[in-house]
């Protein structure tokens, strides 16, 4: 029956050594024992697993059998022949028996009483009071209801100390058990067969091998038995194990020896403590302090600090820490001040003293050539006084960076709105303008409070032909975040319309920006420049048709007057003929009719001259191509052999064989021919012409040069050195037309012509080929 062990106090013994003290306590002998049946579940025989101290003085037997089948007829003596054992009665019902039997090694008779324990029966052992049976008799049983009245109070009493003692350690909130010396379970409390799901008759007798516990474990649990048994001193261990249901768990136990009055171990006790939660405690405490460490040792750009009274580092660690060059081990120990710089620590001291008092504090400072936050706050004790303070400090130059740089970006910003000549409003894409700087208020003829009010709307200020650009405009906002720059124009509140170029971005889903440059006075100057061009282009072709009237003039009248001149010259030749040899001859006849005949020469070149400037105006759209220079230079050099041997003139040519201009090969040839003809024409009286052709690249050109040591030209005639039908020497025949010819070549074709002259020295004439 259960016992009500609320009136115990707390026992100060450990529970290993709880049993066998409490078996120890009575007087009575007391042997657990285990019965033995048949196939019909009739008890034939005990087996006797364990004896207290007084059984085995009664006895004179070791408290825990020598072999594993020491039974009660063994050492008791025989049951009654015929009928059924005395102790049977109370393993059927419970109820307590009892019997005087004579054991055959005890020297007096024994009186028994039968109690039974759960899977087994608790035979109590006191010396008969009555004489003593002869040795080998048969037990005397007492029926049930046999006993005196003073004998069942005793049976009584022995009960409820035995279930008080099996009470005690099933209360117990641990493991609680006995060995035999060959490592077999004897006794284990009802915590532990719960967690093994067994009874007690079938732990018994078994050990951890037969109780199926993994075999390393249970080969390391039996050795640990046997050790206590050969050393006679306690074992103490832990380890993991998971019960047949696979509930996992961590415990500790320690196994002691029982020694009997002779020093022996007879048995080993133990007990087994859930340390499950505890582990589990302990191991997230240490993952957590893991943890904290990792983050503490490497803090962000920070660093964290624990100073004690006397303002001596306990803890120092941070990734602020190791950038500034130091060690948790240069810290730990010393105090702030001789870690520091002084003004660091000048700094540093009154917070943490106020710290130290029991006061937060927040702190920034610039160290280390960086920005810190530092906030500190007072550790205290269990008592609740301030033993340490805590500092923790954070690398907030970034931080302040950053707001160095939006402050100076917001001050841009204000520079650029208040930029007088560009427009900035704010507006929704619903159309209203909620504000916008002065400069676009001066724009636009609107004051502050109307676009703060919401009474200012985009379409309201769009004139009709401009709504479809700005519409789509307010869709590329919408849609890309942004709109492509546009041009339109919007009206005063006077009616007046001023031109504007839009650019916008949109800031978030309900609100865009737009920067707007007038561009009034660029489009009214597109406008007056549209009507110049309009002019100019009338102009443009008056002149072309004016052109092409002189074209067909100059064409005309070299044509028209080119038959009578020859008639003209026919008639001197004819007149030549019909006049005789005397009057040839004549002092005036002669010189005369030779003048006429010069002057009809001369009139005949200049009108073909006239006759090539036509051309060279219909030519101007000649095809180019990439020509080498040489060769051509070259051509016109054997062309004009005769009159350089005649003036004897030398020509030096000083162009590579890979120079190429892009030109009109036919047009290039002029240009060579009039430039070098020219030089040889216009030679020094007293000295024989030298003439030097070069080549230079000078980008974007290609510069071709001719220059001789003839006359030489006044600088005062330079300017109109290129005019039609303009010479300077009249001792030379000429019609003053080629170098203009070679001018308009050059010039129609993207290139220029230079001249630089000394008199009585020579002239050099320089040609820029457009690459």
């Amino acid at each position: 029956m259960p016992v009500d062990l609320g009136y115990l106090p707390a026992l100060p013994v450990s529970s290993p050594a709880l049993l066998p003290a409490l078996l120890a306590l009575p007087d009575t002998g007391l042997i657990f024992c285990t019965p033995v049946t048949d196939a019909g579940g009739q008890v034939t025989n005990l087996t006797l697993t364990y004896l207290n101290p007084a059984a085995q003085r009664l006895l004179a037997l070791p408290a825990q059998p020598p072999t594993p089948d020491w039974t009660y007829r063994q050492l008791l003596g025989p049951l009654p022949a015929g009928g059924g054992a005395w102790y049977e009665p109370t393993w059927r019902t419970g109820e307590p028996t009892r019997a005087r039997v004579q054991p055959p090694a005890a020297p007096a008779a024994l009186q028994l009483t039968a109690q039974r324990l759960e899977a087994g029966l608790l035979l109590s052992v006191q010396p008969a009071a009555a004489e003593t049976a002869p040795a080998g008799t048969a037990p005397v049983e007492t029926a049930p209801d046999g006993p005196a009245e003073p004998e069942r109070e005793w049976l009584r009493e022995r009960s409820r100390q035995l279930q008080s003692v099996d009470a005690v350690l099933a209360g117990l909130q641990e493991y609680v058990y006995l060995f035999d010396r060959e490592g077999r379970f004897r006794y284990v409390n009802q915590p532990l067969l719960d967690l093994w799901g067994l009874t007690l008759a079938q732990a018994v007798g078994q050990n951890f091998h037969d109780l199926g516990y993994p075999a390393e474990l249970a080969a390391r649990l039996q050795a640990q038995i046997q050790r206590v048994i050969d050393t006679r001193q306690s074992v103490s261990d832990e380890t993991p194990y998971t019960n047949p249901t696979g509930e996992a768990g961590h415990y500790e136990y320690t196994l002691v020896p029982l020694l009997a009055a002779d020093g022996t171990v007879e048995a080993v006790g133990g007990r087994t403590h859930p340390v499950t939660e505890r582990r589990r405690a302990e191991e997230a405490l240490q993952a957590s302090e893991q943890r904290l460490r990792a983050l503490i040792e490497n803090l962000p750009g920070g660093a964290v600090f624990v100073v004690d009274q006397q303002l001596r580092y306990q803890l120092a660690e941070g990734e602020a820490l190791h950038q500034a060059g130091l060690t948790p081990a240069e810290l730990l120990g010393r105090t702030v001040r001789e870690v520091v710089p002084p003004a660091l620590w000048q700094q540093h001291e009154p917070y943490y003293r106020a710290a130290l008092t029991g006061e937060a504090f927040s702190l920034e400072l610039e160290t280390y050539g960086r920005s810190f936050l530092t906030r500190g706050v007072p550790l205290r004790d269990a008592a609740g006084q301030v033993e340490a303070a805590l500092a923790v400090s954070y690398d907030i130059t970034d931080r302040k960076q950053a707001e160095t740089a939006l402050r100076q970006s917001e001050e841009r910003l204000q520079q650029a709105l208040s930029i007088g000549t560009v427009g900035v409003i704010f507006f929704d894409l619903a159309g209203r303008i909620h504000d916008a700087n002065a400069a676009f208020e001066r724009l636009s003829g609107y004051a502050r409070e109307d676009f703060i009010s919401g009474r200012v709307r985009w379409d309201e200020l769009t004139p009709p032909e401009f709504v479809e650009v700005t519409r789509h405009s307010q869709h590329e906002l919408l849609t890309r975040g942004q709109n492509t720059p546009y041009e339109k124009q919007y009206r005063r509140p006077d009616g007046s319309r001023w031109w504007g170029l839009f650019a916008g971005k949109r800031l978030s889903s309900g609100e865009c920006v737009e920067f707007v440059l007038d561009i009034t006075a660029s489009k009214e100057a597109q406008q007056q420049l549209h009507h110049s061009q309009q002019q100019l282009q009338a102009f443009n072709e008056q002149l072309t048709r004016t052109n092409v009237d002189l074209d067909n003039f100059i064409y005309t009248a070299s044509h028209d007057l080119k038959a009578p001149i020859t008639n003209i010259k026919g008639l001197i030749l004819a007149l030549q003929d019909q006049l005789p040899g005397p009057v040839q001859q004549a002092h005036d006849v002669g010189p005369l009719l030779d003048m006429m005949g010069a002057s009809v020469q001369r009139f005949l070149r200049a009108i073909e001259q006239l006759s090539d400037v036509v051309k060279l105006q219909q030519a101007h759209a000649s095809p180019v191509a990439e020509v080498a220079l040489r060769p051509v230079i070259e051509d016109v050099r054997r062309d004009l052999r005769p009159q350089l041997a005649a003036a004897g003139a030398q020509v030096k040519l000083d162009v590579p064989p890979d120079t190429h201009v892009l030109f009109s090969k036919k047009n290039l040839r002029s240009v060579v021919y009039n430039l070098l003809s020219n030089a040889v024409k216009y030679q020094h009286p007293d000295r024989a012409p030298q003439v030097v052709i070069g080549c230079r690249r000078e980008e974007p050109y290609t510069v071709l040069t001719v220059q001789d040591n003839g006359l030489g030209i006044e600088a005062d005639h330079l300017p109109k050195l290129f005019q039609m039908f303009r010479r300077f020497h009249a001792h030379v025949d000429g019609t003053g037309i080629g170098l203009y010819m070679v001018k308009r070549i050059v010039e129609n074709a993207g290139g220029r012509l230079q001249v630089t002259s000394t008199p009585g020295e020579g002239t050099a004439f320089s040609v820029y080929f457009r690459r």
